[in-house]
């Protein structure tokens, strides 16, 4: 089929069936249905190529796995020396943090989340220096819920954990236990910047 007829085919697509493209080819796949057929159309007319399924993802499963510098990324529940004493995190500020949900996340609306730390949610902050030789440094807290509960078995803190370089403070990578999924669990790690 030429490009030209597979433009328009775009029009007949489902939403389900236009994400499926777009995810295969790593575009974004939220927006109304005439943004996924531009954004489809687009594809095709720039020729990008779709991302091979097996190979890619652990291409991007052994890169996500590792710090710049090819350092392994430890599992955040096997660190141990755990401490309150702040005096080697590097500094890093808002901006920091922006940069790494706005630019790298693509999360602009988890901004909002410095709410959490004013609403006194974020506690148990600790330090992890991972150990002498290593480029980063994990900093782990625990969330309070933004909808209370009466039974606290229902509804417990989250973990929240994150990665800084210890020469710029750029957050590398973060992670949240909350259920809510994926792009919330960002909101919380302007919380872990904000409170140090």
């Amino acid at each position: 089929m030429d490009a030209s007829a597979e433009l328009t085919l775009f029009n007949d697509w489902t939403i389900a069936k236009l994400r499926e493209f777009l995810r295969e080819n790593n575009q974004i796949i939220s927006g109304s249905k005439k943004e996924l057929v531009e954004r489809a159309r687009g594809v095709i007319i720039l020729k990008l190529t779709a991302v091979q399924g097996q190979n890619n993802q652990s291409e991007k499963n052994s890169k996500s796995s590792t710090f710049p510098d090819g350092e392994p990324i430890p599992d955040i529940r096997t660190l141990s020396n755990w401490s309150s004493d702040f005096t080697n995190i590097p500094d890093f500020s808002e901006k920091d943090i922006y940069n790494y949900l706005v630019i790298k996340m693509n999360t602009k609306r988890q901004l909002k989340s410095k709410v959490f730390l004013e609403d006194k949610h974020v506690h148990s902050v600790e330090y992890n220096p991972i150990n002498n030789e290593s480029s980063h440094c994990a900093i782990r807290c625990k969330v309070i819920p933004s909808f209370p509960s009466a039974d606290m078995s229902k509804r417990p803190d989250y973990d929240v954990s994150t990665f800084l370089s210890k020469v710029t403070g750029n957050v590398f990578a973060a992670h949240c236990t909350c259920t809510a999924g994926y792009k919330v669990k960002w909101q919380f790690v302007i919380n872990n910047g904000v409170i140090l």
